[in-house]
C-alpha cells in the first residue's frame, strides 16, 4: 500500500534510509540511481561504507568527482552503501558525512540483521532527519520475471509449473524471496526439476550440491567435496548444540574445521568451505562474530552428524534435547526413512507424558 515510485527519488532525493537484509538488492538498487540520475545530467556520488574509512569520507568523494573529471563540488546526491549500524565507527563515518556534505541528501543503504528487521528504532541517531524506507521481498510478479528469464536461457519446463515450483521450495525452506535465493533454487530445478522433495531434508541437499559442486571458484581453488563438509559441518554444529553457543569467529570456525579434518585424514580446504557459506548467506556476520542464518542449518548439519554418530545421537535423545529443537528429528528422519530409533524414543515419551496427564 505504501510503494514507493523510484522516479520520485530519483527526480526529488531526500535524505533517506532503506533498509533490508543482505541479498535483498540495495546495491543492486544503489548502482541503479546512480546510472539513472547521471542519465538525467545529475551529480550522484557512490560511496561503499565498507571500503571506506571513517575520517576521510571527505576525501574519498573528492576523489570521486576528480575520477569522473568534475571540477565543481556540486553533489546533487550522495548514496552510502554497505552501511551497517552495528559500532561506534558506522555511526561516525555518516556523522561526518552529514556535516561535511549538510546541503546535500543522502541516501543510506543500511544492511540489517533478518531479526531486526521490525524491531529497530525508526530514527538513526544521527544529526539529521531521516525518511525510512524498507526494500522488500519480490512478489509473485517478479519471481515470474527472474523465472521466465532464466527458463529462455536454460529451459526447464513450463514457465507456470517452474514457476509454481520455485514459490513452493522458497515456502518449504521458509528463506526470503529474494533474487539470489531464486536463482540457486532455479539451478536445483535446472538439475533436479522431475523431483519433488518430499521432506526438507533432501531440499537442502540439493541446495548443497548447487552450492558446493557446481558453484564458481578460482582455478587455485579445490573445489570442497560435499560429503566431507557435511561431516566437519556436523562435528562444528554438534559443538554450538553442546556449548549452546551459535555465534563464532572466522578464526574459530577455521581452527575447528582443520582440527576436525586432521583426525579424519579429511583434504579440505576449510577457507574455501567458511567464503562459500558466507557468500551464499548460509552463515552472516553479526556484528563482531558469525552465525548460520537460518537456525535449520544448525539442525540439518547436526542431524547429519546424529546419523553418522551414535554418541550424539543418544545425547539428543536421552537428554531430551530434541524437545528444544524438533527441526533436528525432523532432518534426521528425513536422511533415512527407517530411523526406527527416532519413533521408538518418541513414543515411549508421549506415552510417558499421557500417564502423567492421567
Amino acid at each position: 500500500k505504501s510503494k514507493i515510485d523510484l522516479e520520485d527519488i530519483i527526480k526529488a532525493p531526500k535524505s533517506t534510509v532503506i533498509k533490508s537484509p543482505p541479498q535483498f538488492g540495495l546495491t543492486c538498487l544503489s548502482h541503479y540511481f546512480i546510472k539513472e540520475a547521471w542519465e538525467r545530467d545529475c551529480t550522484w556520488v557512490y560511496v561503499d561504507a565498507q571500503k571506506t574509512k571513517r575520517n576521510s569520507i571527505t576525501n574519498c568523494i573528492k576523489k570521486e568527482l576528480l575520477s569522473l573529471n568534475i571540477q565543481n563540488n556540486k553533489i546533487d546526491c550522495i548514496i552510502l552503501d554497505s552501511w551497517i549500524n552495528t559500532d561506534h565507527g558506522a555511526n561516525k563515518l555518516l556523522k561526518n558525512l552529514c556535516k561535511e556534505f549538510k546541503d546535500t541528501p543522502i541516501i543510506v543503504m543500511q544492511t540489517i540483521d533478518d531479526s531486526k528487521f521490525k524491531t529497530e528504532n525508526n530514527q538513526e541517531k544521527i544529526d539529521r532527519d531521516f525518511d525510512i524506507l524498507h526494500l522488500l521481498a519480490l512478489p509473485r510478479t517478479e519471481i515470474r520475471n527472474v523465472v521466465s528469464a532464466y527458463n529462455n536461457k536454460i529451459h526447464i519446463g513450463d514457465e507456470n509449473a517452474v514457476l509454481n515450483k520455485v514459490i513452493s521450495d522458497l515456502n518449504v525452506l521458509n528463506i526470503h524471496r529474494t533474487p539470489s535465493n531464486c536463482l540457486t533454487l532455479l539451478k536445483v530445478s535446472e538439475k533436479h526439476f522431475d523431483e519433488s522433495p518430499v521432506n526438507r531434508t533432501k531440499m537442502l541437499e540439493m541446495v548443497l550440491f548447487v552450492l558446493f559442486d557446481l558453484g564458481e571458484l578460482p582455478t587455485y581453488k579445490i573445489k570442497p567435496d560435499l560429503k566431507d563438509c557435511e561431516y566437519v559441518l556436523g562435528r562444528f554444529c554438534e559443538k554450538l548444540i553442546k556449548n549452546n553457543c551459535y555465534q563464532f569467529t572466522r578464526e574459530h570456525f577455521l581452527s575447528e574445521i582443520n582440527f576436525f579434518c586432521e583426525e579424519k585424514l579429511i583434504d579440505l580446504e576449510v577457507s574455501v568451505v567458511f567464503d562459500i557459506l558466507y557468500a551464499n548467506s548460509i552463515i552472516m556476520k553479526t556484528e563482531t562474530e558469525f552465525s548460520f542464518r537460518a537456525s535449520y542449518w544448525i539442525y540439518y548439519f547436526g542431524a547429519k552428524r546424529m546419523h553418522s554418530n551414535k554418541e550424539f545421537c543418544d545425547y539428543i535423545f536421552n537428554e531430551k534435547k530434541y524437545v528444544s529443537f524438533p527441526e533436528i528429528i525432523e532432518f534426521y528422519t528425513g536422511i533415512d526413512r527407517n530411523r526406527t530409533d527416532a519413533l521408538v524414543f518418541l513414543t515411549n515419551d508421549i506415552e510417558k507424558t499421557c500417564k502423567i496427564r492421567s
